[in-house]
């Protein structure tokens, strides 16, 4: 009983004392199944995702094309730590956003219209700049207008 305590109150102690790796950027797939270009912007996003091969990037898909998998987006996105994002647009599909969950920033949007080296550039650049690289965007990254006005 003992030395299950002791070991416990270390493994605690290590766990509380140890910094998690936290994710630097998020990035956010706006889906649904009659969305026609969805598929086309996920596989592009997840090639790009694949050549950062930094484990500081998370991706959420926020799909609403029914009920459960609009809850499971939502579920998602408060894992993520970007409901404020996700709140902004839920609703809308077609686009990626990828955001700063520390500061709940918005950093740039792509669609299936973005190759997938433009796409890389932002998901890169943009976990560049939150391990404290200066960023540099070289394109256009502009996201739709927002669905849903958040209150001040």
């Amino acid at each position: 009983m003992r030395k299950t305590f002791i070991f416990t109150a270390a493994m605690t102690a290590i766990a509380l004392a140890s910094p998690v790796s936290a994710t630097d950027v998020v990035v956010m797939k706006f889906v649904a199944d009659d969305c026609q270009n969805c598929s086309t912007m996920e596989n592009l996003v997840d090639t790009a995702i694949a050549r950062v091969g930094t484990a500081n990037v998370t991706s959420v898909t926020i799909d609403t094309s029914n009920a459960a998998k609009w809850e499971g987006s939502a579920y998602g996105a408060f894992d993520a730590d970007v409901v404020p994002t996700f709140n902004q647009y839920a609703g809308l599909t077609g686009f990626t956003a990828v955001v700063d969950p520390k500061t709940d920033s918005l950093i740039g949007c792509v669609d299936d219209d973005d190759n997938s080296s433009k796409i890389t550039d932002l998901i890169q650049t943009a976990a560049a700049s939150r391990q404290g690289s200066s960023p540099v965007l070289s394109g256009n990254y502009q996201c739709p207008p927002v669905k849903n006005k958040l209150p001040h």
